[in-house]
């Protein structure tokens, strides 16, 4: 109701009848797409119309030419960025169809840009927590274009700067640490360095048994994390250690509360 470009009910039923129209011509992909254009112009802000557009484009016009790939996902999200489900669905094809076909270099520049982005509009500095779903999605697409090209010095520096700027907050750092490790985990010795950078981050910017009773369970949830990387890594002995410690600063916070 707030959105002065949003449709009314009479454009969505038109739009909404525009769809029903596609999918009966759904074996002639051009009748189709004439229809679905049809219900974007009438609606342009109702995500079922871009839902079926950008559906309609995975399905048969993959080989379009990237420029094109690129323009239709910058409108998608100008206009429906807290479409969580139509975001996914955006972020699959520009995976498949815009990252897989052009060079890195410009890939890795787009990403930036659009965290950037998400920085002005969610980021520390407009004292908003940071949208946990796009500032991990955005870095694990990021991320997987570099590991892909066996940068995992890029994996590891992106990470750590995203650590230093948003570590601070248990579940940030608990989202982050999660998705960092996982590129790492298959291989013993790059998972233990993974555990050692994250136990150092964890260290430096969630602290431990500060606070009251309900601070210190929120930064003890990270260190946990934390302990079951090393378990995964094979370091039943540092892992042991860490929840040790956990469970004592529990009860010592118990006690001080009491």
């Amino acid at each position: 109701m707030g959105d002065r470009k949003a449709a009314s009910a009479e454009q969505r039923i038109k739009a909404k009848q525009a769809l029903w129209m596609a999918a009966v011509y759904h074996k002639t992909p051009a009748r189709a797409m004439g229809y679905i254009t049809e219900a974007v112009k009438i609606a342009p802000r109702l995500a079922d119309a871009s839902t079926a557009m950008l559906g309609h484009w995975m399905q048969h016009r993959a080989t379009a030419e990237v420029e094109e790939w690129a323009a239709l996902l910058k409108d998608l999200r100008k206009n429906f960025r807290d479409s969580a489900a139509l975001m996914d669905i955006a972020a699959q094809a520009e995976q498949k169809f815009v990252f897989a076909r052009q060079e890195t270099a410009v890939t890795i520049k787009d990403l930036k840009r659009e965290a950037r982005k998400m920085d002005e509009t969610a980021g520390a500095k407009k004292g908003i927590a940071a949208d946990l779903e796009r500032l991990t999605g955005g870095l694990r697409r990021q991320a997987e274009v570099l590991f892909s090209n066996q940068d995992e010095e890029g994996v590891r520096s992106m990470y750590r700067k995203a650590l230093a700027d948003y570590g601070n907050d248990a579940a940030t750092f608990k989202a982050l640490a999660q998705d960092y490790f996982a590129f790492f985990q298959a291989d013993e010795v790059r998972a233990v360095k993974a555990c050692h950078e994250l136990e150092s981050t964890c260290r430096r910017s969630v602290g431990r048994g500060k606070g009251d009773w309900f601070d210190v369970l929120s930064q003890n949830s990270a260190w946990r994390l934390v302990a079951s990387f090393y378990r995964k890594a094979g370091d039943e002995k540092k892992a042991s250690l860490i929840e040790r410690d956990c469970d004592s600063r529990e009860k010592a916070a118990k006690q001080k509360a009491i």
